[in-house]
């Protein structure tokens, strides 16, 4: 039962307690009234409240793939600038796809129903610009459309993987 009707029988059990109260006869009528008000107050606490289900991901997260910062980086910068996909990266291309081959096979994970795994690819340039710049998690949070957590658990994983602790 939704939240408005356990509001609605609370709002019926009120009423009746008025009427108990205003009834001016025997007692008989008034321990019917009394049950009666027993039985609804019974419902009204066994009756579950639903909780609100939390969202999986933020909305403005979803277009990650298209608007992430990843996906700036190998649509835009990588095709029509390359000077500034070194200056964002701190590495060319080259130096970038030579680093992930040596370790894209160990971090790389599964998909789920869920939700797309993070690529070793994306993992790795969230990683530079994080040692490149010095930024926040809420910073590249924003940019990159990946969660604080994730990408918490991101930069302890390659500053463990490269020793740099």
């Amino acid at each position: 039962m939704e939240y408005q009707d356990k509001i609605e029988l609370m709002q019926d059990i009120f009423k009746c307690i008025e009427e108990a109260v205003e009834i001016d006869s025997d007692d008989s009528e008034r321990e019917d009234i009394c049950k009666g008000l027993i039985n609804m107050c019974e419902k009204v606490a066994k009756m579950p409240i639903r909780k609100k289900n939390r969202e999986w991901t933020k909305v403005w997260r979803e277009a990650k793939s298209e608007k992430g910062s990843f996906a700036f980086l190998t649509k835009e910068l990588l095709i029509s600038d390359k000077a500034s996909y070194k200056n964002y990266l701190r590495m060319t291309e080259t130096q970038f796809n030579f680093l992930l081959s040596f370790i894209k096979e160990d971090l790389r994970k599964q998909d789920t129903i869920m939700w797309s795994a993070i690529s070793p690819a994306e993992k790795l340039s969230l990683t530079l610009r994080f040692l490149a710049t010095g930024e926040t998690f809420q910073s590249l949070n924003f940019h990159s459309k990946i969660s604080k957590a994730a990408i918490s658990g991101i930069i302890r994983m390659y500053v463990t993987l490269f020793g740099l602790d």
